[in-house]
């Protein structure tokens, strides 16, 4: 495994800042206030940003070649360094793998979402490939963050009816815990991922400095740390998929 690192020439954090959140997928966003957080990223050792053309329409790769404008070369004549995969499963990895070399796997990865543990981690492992992994917070579940206006969380299933209610209450367990040891409920969603899985790289939607500082903080769980979370939130306990229906059936990743 490359334990942090997409190549030997680009060495990762520990954390990757996703910057999907700073163009209004869960709720309005200034542009002031999340260049201030793509800049203090940096500063603060954060070397990986992840974007794509699709978040906010072609806003998001714009907000970003502002914040890093002079602070680094822009890509010329289409060359790329190295190749990586998003939301595929294990048999689609090891054909891809075959025909060239893949650097890293985008899957989602949380307490809450725990799949990729059967044949996809085995198989990443395998061939020596590593992962950004998102959803670490399961889009604010894991840090009880509120629902506004504007926010797409409304629609997606672990944040509907029962079994919204359901998952409150697991929540609620998990932050009895986090003040026990001292720490905030999103410190310990990331650390059980840290813990777990040492070798990836997490990805969070940091959208204000102060979110930044408590992420960057975050330290892996020690293994008695990790049962007690999942004594309290066992593999499958969360209610509802992490999409709708229909765009589970549309993900590589999730096929059996």
């Amino acid at each position: 495994m490359n334990d942090r690192s997409l190549t030997s020439n680009s060495a990762l954090t520990r954390l990757a800042l996703g910057c999907m959140g700073l163009s209004g997928a869960y709720g309005k966003t200034d542009d002031t206030q999340s260049i201030a957080v793509i800049h203090a990223a940096i500063e603060r050792g954060v070397t990986f940003l992840d974007t794509g053309d699709f978040y906010g329409s072609g806003h998001n790769e714009l907000l970003i070649g502002k914040a890093i404008a002079g602070r680094r070369d822009l890509v010329k004549a289409g060359y790329v360094r190295s190749i990586g995969l998003s939301e595929v499963g294990s048999e689609t990895i090891r054909r891809a793998a075959k025909v060239h070399p893949i650097a890293d796997l985008q899957i989602e990865y949380s307490i809450a979402s725990r799949d990729p543990e059967d044949a996809i981690f085995p198989t990443l492992g395998e061939l020596g490939i590593c992962a950004t992994l998102y959803g670490v917070l399961s889009r604010g579940l894991l840090s009880a963050s509120p629902i506004g206006a504007g926010d797409a969380r409304a629609h997606m299933p672990r944040f509907s009816g029962a079994n919204r209610e359901a998952n409150a209450k697991l929540v609620t367990g998990l932050q009895g815990l986090a003040k026990r040891w001292g720490i905030t409920l999103s410190q310990l969603a990331i650390g059980w991922v840290l813990g777990k899985q040492p070798q990836f790289v997490p990805t969070l939607g940091m959208r204000t400095l102060q979110q930044l500082d408590e992420a960057l903080a975050a330290k892996p769980l020690t293994a008695e740390q990790l049962a007690e979370v999942e004594a309290i939130t066992p593999r499958g306990a969360i209610a509802g998929t992490r999409y709708p229906a229909a765009h589970m059936t549309s993900l590589d990743s999730e096929k059996r």
